[in-house]
C-alpha cells in the first residue's frame, strides 16, 4: 500500500520566485522545510492512505 501512496503523493513548493513539484520513492524522503518563505503543500490523491499519511506527519513533527 505504501507504493500506491507514493505513486499518488507529491510535495508542491512555491513562492513568488519559483514553483516545484517533487515525487518520492520512500516515505523517509518526504521532508518539509521550516523557516523559509516557500509554501509547501503535501498533495495526495485518495482517502485510503490514512496510515501512510500518519507516518509522514509523525516524521515531520
Amino acid at each position: 500500500m505504501e507504493n500506491v501512496f507514493l505513486d499518488n503523493t507529491s510535495i508542491i513548493s512555491y513562492s513568488h520566485k519559483n514553483y516545484e513539484k517533487n515525487n518520492f520513492s520512500a516515505i523517509s524522503q518526504i521532508k518539509l522545510s521550516q523557516g523559509t518563505e516557500t509554501i509547501e503543500w503535501l498533495n495526495t490523491y485518495g482517502i485510503k492512505f490514512q496510515e501512510e499519511y500518519k507516518k509522514v506527519i509523525y516524521r515531520i513533527i
